[in-house]
């Protein structure tokens, strides 16, 4: 009898806990909710290429009742500053976060350190072990961190769009490649993605004849439109990234490529305009849109459901050429542009 009533009075004591647990959630669901802040970090904020990225971000924001708020950086935003800039955002409070992550070998383990305080989600690339200056891209150097270790990414198919690029030319050329030289332009070579697409390019062209006789690969844009003036003539100049196509077709209206045809990908209204103006031959968008909305999306769902994990994710990405630029299909790639 004596543990009969022992049982007993346990039972109704976790029963009162269950109830008062209960009661708690109830009166706060019952509450006005402010909106929780979810922080952006991404290089050089205001830059047009974002426009997509940040509308997709905004349309997210609405549909899961979450606060987009972009910090504003430069294009000169360093690894220190960003994990400084993630540090000082968790500190006013972010519930979530979403970063572009520079190239940098001790970015990787602290923002694992982040992720364990608030949820964490990558854009655009995953995290590598070395910076632009410490290491130059090639299709040898195309890994980055393993799976495993890996933070979650929203991005694009980056092998597909170096592959993508290269079979559009061979297109263009039915195939014969043979004796024609092609300079790269890459803005942002240390990165995982950099990486990833000029692999795809790269091996995408390995048994077509043609000859890549020189990259630039700047991470600085002044010292970009100043180094490609200087390389030697090529038939075709490919830029893997929206910062180096647009410096690339700038130094196209100046004649300052030398004849090249040009490449690229791309996701600026500066990048359509080149290609409206037959300065790009072909241009490759990554569908940042959705990079953008499926990012804010997959963190709003951490932050109101304690164990869910956000997930990494690829986008596709539009062909486009100036006899199709204006398609109904691109209304809507042309409308987040430019917003």
């Amino acid at each position: 009898m004596k543990d009969d009533r022992k049982l007993f009075i346990i039972i109704e004591l976790l029963l009162a806990v269950v109830t008062v647990i209960l009661a708690v959630i109830l009166f706060e669901e019952q509450q006005p909710q402010t909106p929780k802040r979810i922080s952006l970090v991404i290089q050089d904020s205001d830059a047009s290429q974002w426009a997509a990225l940040k509308y997709g971000m905004q349309m997210a924001a609405e549909d899961q009742d979450m606060t987009l708020f972009v910090v504003n950086t430069s294009a000169s935003l360093t690894v220190a500053d960003e994990l400084d800039t993630i540090k000082d955002e968790i500190s006013r409070g972010s519930a979530g976060i979403i970063v572009q992550p520079l190239p940098g070998s001790q970015l990787q383990d602290q923002l694992r350190q982040y992720a364990a305080k608030v949820p964490l989600i990558l854009i655009e690339s995953q995290t590598t072990g070395t910076s632009a200056d410490e290491q130059t891209a090639t299709d040898e150097t195309a890994a980055a961190v393993s799976p495993a270790e890996s933070l979650p990414v929203v991005e694009a198919d980056h092998t597909g769009l170096g592959q993508a690029l290269a079979q559009t030319i061979l297109s263009d050329y039915n195939g014969k490649l043979t004796g024609k030289t092609i300079g790269l332009v890459i803005s942002n070579a240390g990165s995982a993605a950099a990486q990833a697409r000029e692999a795809g390019f790269r091996q995408a062209l390995q048994t077509s004849g043609a000859d890549i006789s020189w990259t630039v690969a700047e991470t600085d844009t002044d010292r970009l439109e100043a180094a490609l003036p200087a390389q030697p003539q090529a038939d075709i100049v490919a830029a893997l990234d929206s910062r180096s196509l647009t410096t690339a077709g700038s130094c196209a209206a100046d004649k300052n490529l030398h004849g090249a045809v040009l490449y690229g990908i791309g996701n600026s209204t500066e990048a359509i305009y080149y290609l409206d103006t037959g300065l790009v031959k072909t241009l490759i968008v990554p569908d940042e849109f959705k990079i953008g909305y499926q990012s804010l999306t997959e963190i709003a769902k951490s932050i109101k459901r304690l164990l869910y994990q956000p997930q990494s994710q690829l986008v596709s990405f539009s062909l486009l050429k100036r006899d199709n630029l204006f398609a109904k299909e691109n209304q809507d790639l042309f409308y987040a542009l430019s917003q």
